[in-house]
């Protein structure tokens, strides 16, 4: 694995390879694209105003008081937001 490697250092007048350099951008740039997504989230949560169990009741529209993986994608596919795999699971 990439995280079990060795370290080693870089001195200031020493570069990285260029596919590494390209790597770490491409991280950088995915990091950037999840921070966007994830204000994007909290401004659209910020526009209801529900407290926890107004939520579970809208999430439960069936009443069986229990919430599932199922049952939240089909809440979000009713108003057709389906979110990504990254924001279902987070």
């Amino acid at each position: 694995m990439v995280t079990q490697r060795q370290t080693y250092s870089v001195d200031s007048n020493q570069y990285l390879s260029e596919e590494i350099e390209f790597s770490m951008a491409r991280i950088f740039e995915k990091e950037l694209q999840l921070i966007d997504e994830f204000y994007e989230i909290a401004t659209d949560i910020k526009k209801f105003d529900f407290n926890v169990y107004q939520a579970f009741r809208q999430i439960d529209y069936m009443n069986s008081n229990q919430l599932d993986e199922n049952k939240l994608l089909l809440y979000l596919i009713k108003p057709f937001k389906l979110p990504s795999n990254f924001r279902m699971y987070s």
